[in-house]
């Protein structure tokens, strides 16, 4: 509904590690999991209360994971809960490597590939396997990698040789512990090489550029 508000025309999604997954048994909802924004109806309140709600994501939402290209963009997104498996990693990175290379290449996942500043981190909050991802992205020549998890916004660069990989840190929309960040950041691709990102956050007193690189 706040999609089709917002007039996107095209909307992808891939689970968080609040979310049920597709196939297998769900796990007990926390207590302040978002299914209780997102997921649960009015009528499920005693479930989520029990742990014993059992949506799926996919219910929701076509698949875990999503491959998409458009005329300027080709976009992998793979669930990282609790880790990419290595065949939906080998199928994203293929996608991204066969996509035409004047095409911005971007890589989209839950779980983070890189610390955030100022966080204390805790297992899981990284993928274990993190620099051997962020090695095989880099060759497979991606511009841009998103990630969620810390809500910490920040953004990395990484070079090799002559070229350059974006890693931007997420914001969350409802998460207010402090220090988190709130919003949403946006992307504007003018170009293949021209590429502007920035924190919109909630009230508009934070907004900040992230990335600005030609």
């Amino acid at each position: 509904e706040m999609a089709r508000r917002l007039k996107a025309p095209h909307v992808f999604a891939i689970p968080g590690n609040r979310d049920y997954l597709a196939g297998g048994p769900p796990p007990s909802g926390p207590s302040d999991s978002d299914l209780q924004y997102f997921l649960a109806a009015p009528d499920t309140d005693d479930e989520l209360q029990a742990g014993t709600l059992t949506t799926e994501f996919d219910e929701f939402f076509d698949g875990v994971d999503f491959f998409h290209r458009g005329s300027r963009v080709a976009i992998a997104g793979l669930d990282s809960e609790p880790a990419i498996p290595d065949e939906a990693f080998k199928r994203g990175v293929a996608w991204l490597e066969g996509s035409a290379p004047e095409l911005l290449r971007v890589f989209v996942t839950h779980r983070s590939l890189l610390p955030a500043p100022g966080k204390k981190m805790k297992d899981g909050d990284m993928l274990p396997n993190a620099g051997d991802l962020l090695h095989r992205l880099q060759q497979a020549r991606v511009d841009l990698i998103v990630c969620a998890h810390l809500h910490r916004v920040h953004a990395w660069t990484l070079a090799s040789g002559k070229r350059r990989t974006h890693v931007i840190h997420l914001p969350s929309l409802l998460d207010q512990t402090p220090g988190k960040d709130n919003g949403m950041v946006v992307v504007d691709q003018s170009g293949k090489r021209d590429v502007v990102a920035w924190l919109a956050d909630l009230d508009g007193n934070n907004e900040r550029t992230l990335i600005a690189a030609r």
